[in-house]
């Protein structure tokens, strides 16, 4: 398998026909995406070849021998951040249990309608780097309600520049940031150099997702404080960041409400969750000195 050359959003396509798998790479490829077709068991070592994975998974519902939503699920807990997008005869009758199992992923219908396909995929393309790049935290002149008292020193570890630009813009005026990591292999080497108070960590990283740049702090014994700062909503990943230790964890669609608090209570050894995902109550692991 060759990783398409290029900079466009990443789609592999999973298929266990090669004739539509190729086909359906080979028709992506010159609307700018870099398309990868792969049978099913080998999707997982394809999606290894990019950096940070792929950003979008294209998988035929109806394999044979093959259950798509267990395959798709592997996806999501490798990168959280993929998007998904189901090939399926039944057109868009995807049940609820399947879309809560992958996160709400869409579905296009067979046959193809390949202008459908194009406005489709653009489409979640968009949505995902929307989220991504922080469209969504609306204005950030300030910090707004809730101003920290106390000053940190914070890392950044993001690997959106946009996303990293709002944040510094947002943090500075009161704390200081002493460095930015784009990359999750980079943040272990950067907290011990910099030694920040706290490190602002997204899930959705390349090389290392959050928790496992999380979990090598823990094994390394490095004495930071982890509040998430993330686009993931879901209850599975609010309970794998408290297992694994973080103190806090904000929505980035929340930034302008939740950052400020979020830093101090973590900073004074407390913990943090964005109101809106708080369920009987956010308890974290015991927090390192």
């Amino acid at each position: 398998m060759t990783v398409e050359p290029g900079s466009g959003p990443r789609v592999l396509v999973v298929n266990d026909d090669p004739g539509v798998r190729d086909l359906l790479a080979y028709i992506l490829r010159p609307w700018g995406y870099r398309a990868v077709a792969a049978e099913p068991a080998g999707a997982l070592a394809s999606a290894e070849s990019w950096r940070g994975g792929p950003d979008l998974l294209l998988i035929d519902l109806e394999m044979t021998g093959v259950s798509a939503i267990a395959l798709a699920r592997t996806f999501v807990r490798r990168w959280p951040g993929v998007s998904i997008l189901f090939l399926s005869g039944r057109g868009e009758d995807l049940s609820d249990s399947e879309r809560a199992a992958v996160g709400g992923a869409g579905v296009l219908p067979k046959p193809f309608d390949i202008e459908n396909m194009r406005s489709r995929i653009a489409a979640v393309v968009e949505e995902r780097n929307r989220r991504e790049m922080g469209d969504l935290v609306g204005p950030v002149d300030d910090l707004g309600e809730g101003s920290c008292v106390s000053r940190y020193r914070l890392l950044l570890a993001e690997d959106h520049e946009g996303m990293r630009r709002r944040m510094r813009r947002m943090l500075e005026p009161n704390h200081d940031v002493v460095g930015e990591v784009a990359d999750g292999a980079a943040v272990t080497d950067a907290v011990r150099d910099l030694q920040p108070d706290i490190l602002l960590l997204d899930i959705t990283m390349p090389s290392m997702n959050g928790f496992e740049v999380l979990r090598q702090l823990a094994r390394e014994s490095t004495p930071v404080k982890v509040l998430f700062v993330t686009q993931h909503a879901d209850p599975v990943y609010v309970e794998e960041a408290r297992r694994s230790g973080a103190a806090g964890y904000v929505l980035k669609t929340q930034l302008r409400t939740d950052l400020a608090p979020a830093i101090q209570q973590v900073g004074e050894g407390g913990s943090y969750i964005s109101a809106s995902l708080r369920g009987p109550g956010f308890q974290p692991a015991p927090s390192r000195p």
